[in-house]
């Protein structure tokens, strides 16, 4: 039976949970969200000093047509508030591929390395609307993999500014189904 914690520090109590199982389990793999819920909790987690070197990552989206190394990238908001402040190994992090040429067969990867590699903590945003990654609600599964942020709600609360940026990002992002480690 899931319990409820309250917490004056929610963002401390979630890295020491997600702290204790990386200690508890050097090979964990954790399914992280981006967005401005976990920036808290990837704050307490650098300041612990975790051996992440072992650690595996699956993130729930990214947005069509940019690189990894664009600024609005998912990636590179990854590497800025999390990766790059520990000693994960660049191997260890999955990303849906934004450049990818084929984008139902991109996701159709994911979704099948996600499979093969069961995720021990998922670490979720849940938008103002509901959303949860870029799977709105009440949509098909082929809708969810390929779909326009079609709610407004849901392009502003995945936005995250960047400095002297003339672009916004894609209109299109894309995500695997949800729950990935289900079968279909």
């Amino acid at each position: 039976m899931p319990k409820l914690i309250k917490s004056q520090d929610p963002d401390a109590l979630a890295a020491d949970m997600i702290a204790e199982f990386i200690q508890q389990k050097p090979d964990a793999v954790l399914g992280l969200a981006t967005g401005s819920t976990p920036i808290g909790i990837y704050k307490k987690l650098i300041e612990k000093n975790l051996d992440f070197s072992r650690v595996r990552t699956f993130n729930l989206d990214e947005y069509v047509g940019l690189a990894q190394s664009h600024p609005q990238s998912y990636y590179h908001f990854m590497q800025e508030n999390l990766f790059k402040h520990t000693n994960i190994k660049k191997e260890n992090i999955n990303f849906l591929n934004g450049l990818a040429s084929d984008i139902q067969k991109e996701t159709a990867r994911y979704e099948d390395l996600m499979r093969q590699t069961p995720i021990d903590i998922q670490l979720l945003g849940i938008g103002t609307n509901g959303h949860i990654a870029f799977n709105e609600q009440k949509t098909q599964r082929a809708e969810k993999q390929f779909s326009p942020n079609r709610r407004q709600r849901t392009t502003q609360d995945s936005s995250h500014p960047v400095k002297n940026s003339p672009k916004k990002p894609s209109q299109w992002a894309f995500s695997p189904s949800w729950p990935p480690n289900k079968s279909y």
